[in-house]
């Protein structure tokens, strides 16, 4: 990707003393150094506090596969239009009825029994986030609730509360992102699936069949990485156990959740964009670019097979 065209896709015009950072930088050959660690580091550090960034990474961040188009509000989120429309000139009604009502609910969370580190019990939410696409296209959050059951100690949190209550509850959401997008998106679906049709292609055909020369490239690291995942990271005193809300235990809860929920429509990127109400949601580049190497990709095996 240019860097012109990530500068594009970015919520917010950058300052130009961030994009002198990155253009101006040379090596020794004179040539320039586009060092986008650096600025986005720089960009996300100046930005994370904003309603208008924390929208766009359900989009384009780490986890774009559990934001969905809201048709009917959930019965465990009773919000109401005065509280939830940001100019309090919007109907919820109509919002939903026009499509500009998104959803994200982190329920394969619920109940998750939370790590203790150092005697200390760490925090682990179930969220549910309801966002407003507005007239410029953005997605704002406009109510979140941090666990799946209403109740009093459970108050959901508008836009309209104040700075620090709002911001502390976007902040329990980007902890609970992390926890489920490490286990769900990337764990379970990216190392733990690729591991099973990795063993069926080793146990199942033999190694002059087109299939496996065609696939036997893509698992060459599987099964060794995720030996080592299983030592490392999940498995009692791995990274899971000493630095996450979630835990080994809690990890392990997650996955089992995650897995009766996975579904083969899923995986496969035209049916999961159509089935969330995606295909017109703007500045959606995950799926835009998505769905082009999907095309590729299936393009080339149609022919090859």
């Amino acid at each position: 990707m240019s860097f012109s065209k990530i500068l594009s896709i970015l919520p917010n015009d950058p300052p130009n003393c961030l994009i002198n950072k990155v253009t101006d930088s040379k090596d020794q050959t004179g040539h320039t150094i586009r060092q986008t660690d650096i600025f986005f580091f720089i960009y996300v550090s100046n930005h994370w506090k904003e309603d208008a960034f924390f929208g766009y990474q359900f989009l384009n961040g780490t986890n774009p596969i559990l934001i969905q188009c809201c048709t009917q509000l959930p019965n465990n989120l009773p919000v109401t239009d005065k509280t939830v429309s940001p100019d309090g000139q919007h109907n919820l009604a109509e919002e939903i009825e026009k499509g500009n009502i998104f959803l994200c609910d982190y329920k394969l969370l619920d109940e998750v029994e939370s790590n203790t580190i150092n005697g200390n019990k760490q925090f682990l939410t179930a969220p549910l986030v309801l966002l407003w696409k507005n007239n410029a296209g953005q997605l704002m959050p406009v109510a979140i609730q941090l666990k799946q059951k209403p109740a009093e100690d459970n108050p959901i949190f508008y836009h309209s509360d104040s700075e620090y209550d709002w911001l502390l509850a976007k902040t329990f959401v980007r902890s609970a992102n992390f926890s489920l997008y490490e286990l769900n998106a990337h764990l379970l679906r990216t190392h733990l699936l690729a591991e099973v049709f990795a063993v069926s292609l080793l146990c199942n055909l033999p190694m002059m069949h087109p299939l496996y020369k065609l696939l036997i490239p893509h698992t060459r690291y599987t099964l060794n990485i995720n030996c080592l995942a299983w030592m490392l990271l999940i498995f009692k005193g791995g990274t899971f156990a000493k630095f996450t809300s979630s835990g080994g235990e809690g990890a392990l809860t997650i996955l089992r959740s995650s897995l009766t929920s996975l579904t083969y429509s899923s995986l496969c990127i035209p049916d999961d964009i159509a089935e969330r109400g995606l295909k017109d949601v703007p500045n959606f580049h995950y799926r835009d670019d998505g769905l082009q190497l999907w095309e590729i990709i299936n393009r080339f095996y149609h022919y090859f097979v």
